[in-house]
C-alpha cells in the first residue's frame, strides 16, 4: 500500500511561451500563468502533500512577484508571499490536499502577481528531487510520506514585465521552402518566411 510513485513533469502544451506584459502602474497585474505541470500516480493511489517553487527574476526587487498561487484547474489550492534576495526566491506550497488516483494524471498550475512598480524578468521553476530532498511529497494510501519524482527542472518560461505598455507578439504563420542542389554542385537553399503580428498592450508604441 505504500508502493505509489508520483512523477512531475513539465506541462509544455499549457506553459506559456515567453511573454510580455504591459504592468498596470496603478493596479500591478494580478494571476499570470507562470507554468503548468504534470503529476501522475503509478501502481497505487497518491496525495500531494507539499510542493516547492523557485522564483528566479533578473534584478532584486523590480521584477519580483508578491505573490504565488497553486491551481488545480480553477480551483485555488494555496498561495503564499514571495521574498526575493539577490535575484531569487523559494516558496513552499505545504499541508496541500490533492488526490491522485493510479494510473491517472492532475495538470496543476503556477500563477503570480506582481506589483505596480515591476519591470523586468521572471521565471518559476520546480527543480529535481535530485537537487532538491523533502521538499515536494506525497503520501501512499498508508500515510506514508514519499518525495515526488522529479527528473528534469519543470521551468517555465520568461516573463517580460514593462510598465504601462507592451508589445504582445503572436506567430501568424511561418513556411521554408527549399532548393535542393545539383550532383557535383556542394549547394542549396532555403527560403523562410515568418509572419508575425504585434499589438501595442497598454499604450502607444512607435515601431523602431
Amino acid at each position: 500500500s505504500n508502493n505509489a510513485t508520483l512523477t512531475a513533469s513539465a506541462n509544455s502544451a499549457s506553459t506559456p511561451k515567453a511573454q510580455t506584459i504591459a504592468v498596470n502602474t496603478t493596479d500591478g497585474v494580478r494571476g499570470v500563468v507562470m507554468q503548468t505541470l504534470d503529476l501522475k500516480s503509478t501502481i497505487g493511489d497518491s496525495n500531494l502533500t507539499d510542493v516547492r517553487v523557485y522564483v528566479k527574476t533578473d534584478s532584486v526587487t523590480t521584477s519580483a512577484p508578491t505573490a504565488l498561487y497553486l491551481y488545480d484547474g480553477s480551483t485555488l489550492l494555496s498561495s503564499a508571499s514571495v521574498t526575493v534576495a539577490s535575484g531569487s526566491g523559494t516558496v513552499n506550497f505545504q499541508n496541500l490536499d490533492v488526490a491522485i488516483a493510479k494510473d491517472t494524471t492532475k495538470t496543476l498550475t503556477v500563477k503570480a502577481d506582481f506589483p505596480s512598480t515591476a519591470v523586468g524578468v521572471a521565471s518559476t521553476t520546480i527543480l529535481t528531487s535530485g537537487a532538491e530532498t523533502n521538499t515536494t511529497m506525497f503520501e501512499t494510501a498508508d500515510g506514508s510520506s514519499k518525495e515526488v519524482t522529479i527528473s528534469s527542472a519543470i521551468t517555465g518560461n520568461d516573463v517580460h514585465l514593462y510598465a504601462d505598455s507592451a508589445p504582445i507578439w503572436t506567430l501568424v504563420s511561418a513556411n521554408a521552402v527549399g532548393s535542393a542542389g545539383v550532383v557535383s554542385v556542394a549547394s542549396s537553399s532555403i527560403t523562410g518566411t515568418i509572419v508575425l503580428n504585434v499589438k501595442a498592450n497598454g499604450g502607444t508604441l512607435t515601431k523602431p
